[in-house]
């Protein structure tokens, strides 16, 4: 289930990709006493060794889960801004795969992982050089495994002499299952991973392991139910109830958007004054409730202010598509040729309308013809000049339907 999960993320998070951050550095005193098993005999490596180097991440402003409100019907918690009722939160865990015993935790601290070992060779080095560091540092903060440094982590790599992996105890994200005595198996600290959240959200410190652990996994899709970014959520249309902000990332996507539904509106309020055969067809292909109830003449004729209003209506979100996806197919459609517009339309209520039925060979017909399989084999086909008898009849059809 959690690889299934990790791979409809990866689908979607397609659309941004954040490349794991540079590690700089800000070293915190550690509070134990000097460990015997450190074997130096220079006072000042011994010094190094006994502090712990806490990664910065190279992102301004403050790290946080926020709850991911869509806009679309929730029950009604919409309208006060939560993602869940008062008093209720969530748990998730940190998902793996397991085959026969042999277990992947989606760390996103896995060099190994094929998003890592596919990179180009230069993002590839700078991608292993950052986890290692980062799983130094938790070694050290956490497994109190000083036998590892962030300075050191890329010693003898792609050679025999590369030992890091070797002397990592705790943060290894794919290993066999061990046991104790009894046969009982014996717990990861990835197992402990719990991230609880309610409408508050949380903020994440990023001088702390634990919180870093938080962080790599999210970016990872290691935690199923906050997606990595504000646009991963947008265009996942209900799949998560958090998004991990990042505040630069998210204010460049909440511009975007604005831009693009003040461009949308723009384009609308044109076809409002100077284009109301564009406005027509633009309402059979957004259409909030069924396309076929646009008419553009007749005693059932459609004024242009419920087109109008119809329209608004799905730029902000109200027909199914979450309001990014809907501002940008709103656009597409807008900035299509006249003839294709009106060929998507006429197919859409031929549809509706059962003029084109579906048969067992998964094409759609119109009659005995065969049209295809999708929407844009059927405009395909019907633009062609060799099927032009086929398309003025289904054409003539519908538009007699419009003037119903």
């Amino acid at each position: 289930m959690w690889a299934d999960k990790r791979a409809q993320k990866e689908s979607n998070d397609q659309v941004v990709t954040l490349e794991l951050p540079d590690i700089t550095g800000a070293e915190i005193q550690s509070n134990r006493e000097p460990q015997t098993q450190i074997h130096m005999s220079q006072t000042a490596v011994l010094e190094r060794d006994n502090k712990v180097v806490a990664p910065s991440i190279n992102i301004k402003g403050k790290i946080s889960i926020k709850p991911f409100v869509s806009g679309e019907e929730n029950m009604g918690l919409e309208k006060y801004n939560e993602a869940l009722f008062p008093g209720i939160f969530q748990v998730d865990r940190m998902g793996c795969e397991d085959k026969n015993g042999y277990k992947t935790y989606f760390t996103g601290l896995d060099e190994n992982d094929p998003s890592v070992q596919t990179l180009p060779e230069s993002q590839k080095l700078a991608r292993i050089r950052t986890i290692r560091q980062v799983v130094a540092f938790l070694e050290r903060a956490v497994g109190n495994n000083f036998e590892v440094h962030p300075d050191d982590c890329m010693e003898g790599y792609g050679t025999r002499n590369d030992k890091f992996w070797e002397n990592v105890k705790t943060f290894i994200s794919r290993a066999p299952d061990k046991f104790d005595q009894k046969g009982n198996r014996i717990p990861t600290y990835w197992d402990t991973v719990e991230l609880k959240l309610d409408n508050d959200g949380k903020v994440l410190d990023k001088s702390n392991p634990h919180d870093l652990v938080i962080y790599y996994a999210i970016m990872a899709s290691g935690l199923s139910m906050v997606a990595p970014s504000l646009q991963a959520a947008m265009n996942a249309q209900g799949a998560y109830k958090f998004y991990l902000d990042q505040p630069e990332e998210t204010a460049d996507i909440k511009t975007e958007h604005k831009k693009l539904r003040n461009q949308a509106g723009g384009y609308l309020e044109s076809m409002r004054l100077n284009d109301e055969n564009r406005l027509f067809l633009m309402s059979k292909m957004v259409a909030v409730q069924g396309s076929a109830m646009y008419r553009r003449g007749g005693p059932n004729y459609t004024p242009i202010g419920q087109m109008y209003d119809d329209q608004c209506r799905y730029i902000d979100g109200e027909a199914g598509d979450g309001k990014q996806i809907a501002v940008q197919k709103f656009i597409e459609f807008y900035n299509m040729k006249i003839d294709e517009l009106t060929r998507r339309a006429v197919i859409k209520d031929a549809a509706e309308l059962h003029l084109i039925e579906p048969k067992g060979d998964g094409r759609l017909y119109y009659k005995n013809e065969p049209l295809g399989k999708t929407i844009d084999e059927m405009v395909e086909y019907l633009n062609s000049p060799l099927n032009e008898k086929v398309w003025i009849e289904l054409r003539d059809k519908v538009e007699e339907d419009w003037t119903k």
